[in-house]
């Protein structure tokens, strides 16, 4: 079972679409989760029919559905529900011309935005033809002939019952002569058909029903319904790409579509198989933009155009994808600042090499050197118990360092250990408290200072 969510606004806008995929055949394994706002704002659906509306590839199907829908009192309020699409919306290979949700809480309608389904064929030949269903006026017509069959079995003693469920009936069908636009014809003939069967076998003592049936039939036949060619122009088109398009040539308004035909132009970093494109120019064409959206991955890039020069694709990011200026995160990877950088005001310092030396920055012009070096020391001189070593000297300074101050620690050295060094002229000798022979030993110079 494929799951897919479908964020869709009530505002319409007519970008960033999502793409429902499914295949001639796929029954009631597709479902689809509809979270609906109004301008990003979750819609409290509560007691509001929803029912999807479309039509298929070339305009061979209608398709106006409500059993489909399935949510909780806690989901609608917030604005979210689950549908499944039956056999018939996957009846016809191709491209949905237009698909989309409406709502609807007694005289209010609003409609959200649209999606894309592409349904792929299969390898039936003989797949059931395409028809129009309308599921919440099937379901009225069968709940009505249930009532009538049922008065028949149960006599005049229930004829009450049914006369209120008949009453019900008619409330409901009011209520959707608003959305079922192009099928009163069928409407009137199926109505009648069963009202003539009732009259028929029930006779004279069903005349209240027949009566009841009739009102609803006249409040039908008296809705404003739109005409083909009306509902037509309320759509929004695409116009299907063909292979080897140049992007650079659409400077007309419009929306365009790319079915993983190759098109040129398209933004480098792009896959450029399915994808939307919205064009917005002047009158001239000379100057506008083109907002590119990439269906697999939902990455949107946009650039313009200034006469005849055209800016490069920039991609825009998400949210998550950018520093924000207040509140916590984590940034991962090297990043390489060329100006200074500051914590509540105090200036953060890094580390570099100047000369061999690990240079730090400290504070405003005073600075920390420091290097780890190793040296040969032989005993020299001797002064009572104590033993020095021979004069040794530290790397070359670090470049442009001056009023220097020098500390060094001894890291390593032979056993037994030197314990302490004092400064000589020319640079400083290590002092031992007992006899010892030459060896290596490791240091550590730090340096304090400024530079010149």
């Amino acid at each position: 079972m494929a799951y897919k969510t479908l964020n869709l606004d009530l505002a319409k806008s007519p970008i960033l679409k999502s793409i429902v995929y499914g295949r001639i055949g796929d029954s009631d394994m597709q479902t689809v989760t509809v979270n609906i706002t109004s301008r990003d704002t979750p819609v409290d659906l509560t007691g509001f029919i929803i029912t999807f509306e479309g039509i298929t590839n070339g305009e061979k199907t209608k398709v106006f559905d409500v059993d489909g829908i399935s949510s909780t009192d806690e989901g609608l309020k917030k604005g979210t529900f689950d549908y499944t699409f039956p056999n018939m919306a996957f009846a016809v290979g191709g491209s949905y011309e237009i698909a989309y949700f409406s709502i609807v809480k007694g005289d209010k309608r609003d409609t959200t935005g649209e999606f894309d389904i592409i349904v792929g064929s299969n390898a039936d030949i003989d797949a059931a033809q395409a028809e129009t269903i309308i599921t919440e006026y099937n379901k009225l017509v069968k709940e009505l002939h249930a009532i009538t069959d049922k008065y028949i079995s149960d006599s005049d003693a229930k004829f009450v019952d049914m006369n209120k469920k008949i009453t019900d009936l008619q409330t409901k069908i009011t209520q959707y002569q608003n959305t079922v636009k192009n099928t009163v014809d069928s409407a009137v003939s199926t109505i009648n058909a069963t009202k003539d069967s009732a009259v028929d076998i029930v006779g004279a003592s069903a005349n209240s029903a027949i009566d009841a049936v009739d009102k609803a039939l006249k409040e039908f036949e008296s809705g404003d319904f739109y005409s083909k060619s009306e509902a037509n122009s309320k759509f929004v088109g695409y116009t299907i790409l063909q292979a080897n398009s140049d992007l650079n040539d659409i400077t007309t308004n419009g929306f365009y579509s790319n079915r993983k035909e190759t098109i040129i132009n398209i933004p480098g970093d792009s896959t450029g198989t399915y994808f939307t494109l919205t064009a917005e120019f002047t009158s001239s064409g000379l100057n506008g933009t083109q907002i590119y959206k990439e269906s697999v991955t939902n990455k949107v890039w946009i650039r313009s155009r200034n006469n005849t020069n055209w800016s490069q694709w920039s991609l825009v990011v998400n949210d998550s994808e950018v520093v924000h200026l207040t509140g916590d995160e984590t940034i991962e990877g090297n990043k390489d600042f060329t100006g200074e950088l500051k914590t509540s005001g105090n200036p953060i310092y890094g580390v570099t090499t100047n000369n061999g030396w690990y240079e730090e920055k400290l504070g405003d012009g005073f600075y920390r050197w420091t290097q780890i070096f190793k040296v040969s020391a032989n005993i020299a001189a001797a002064s009572g118990s104590l033993y020095n070593s021979d004069t040794l000297t530290i790397p070359a300074a670090p470049t442009d360092s001056a009023n220097v101050y020098r500390a060094i620690t001894i890291l390593s050295a032979p056993w037994p250990c030197w314990s302490s060094y004092f400064a000589t002229a020319g640079g400083f000798r290590l002092l031992s408290t007992v006899v010892r022979a030459a060896g290596e030993v490791t240091l550590e110079a730090v340096l304090y200072g400024s530079k010149n």
